[in-house]
């Protein structure tokens, strides 16, 4: 994938509001299943008078369940608790290179705080796994960025 504006949203494979034909379980809202196997990376193009890039959830309670039990998680039926970032994340999960401020670059589970970089080039690289046992509910990620000036 490849992005060339200052600001945006990017969503995983096969990410999706809408039904599939499947309901979630337990909670019945629809929506799609992340895609198994995946390696790839984001890039946008790094505009002049911009050196970092911020990553952030998009306005969607679901909009990254990346690995673990989304519904499990919940604390209100329906919104995904439960980031986990780190050494923890071993299956499915992003990588956002030198993340500022936090002691991890890969970030995993039901939630994703707001990850800065000043890492060039901005890349964001995506890796899941073939095995979804466990894996409840994830849709996979929906996030915005935005290019931050120097």
């Amino acid at each position: 994938m490849y992005y060339t504006d200052v600001s945006g949203v990017v969503n995983s494979f096969n990410y999706g509001a809408t039904a599939n034909g499947a309901l979630l379980p337990m909670n019945g809202l629809p929506g799609t299943r992340q895609l198994i196997n995946q390696n790839y990376g984001v890039c946008i193009d790094m505009q002049p008078g911009f050196c970092s890039i911020a990553w952030d959830q998009t306005s969607d309670p679901y909009s990254f369940t990346v690995t673990g039990d989304t519904i499990g998680l919940s604390v209100d039926p329906g919104l995904p608790t439960g980031g986990v970032n780190g050494a923890d994340c071993t299956t499915d999960f992003i990588v956002v290179p030198n993340a500022l401020g936090l002691n991890s670059d890969r970030f995993c589970g039901n939630a994703l705080p707001t990850v800065t970089s000043a890492s060039k080039p901005f890349v964001l690289t995506v890796i899941t796994d073939g095995d979804e046992v466990g894996d409840i509910g994830n849709r996979g990620f929906s996030l915005s960025y935005t290019q931050l000036p120097c």
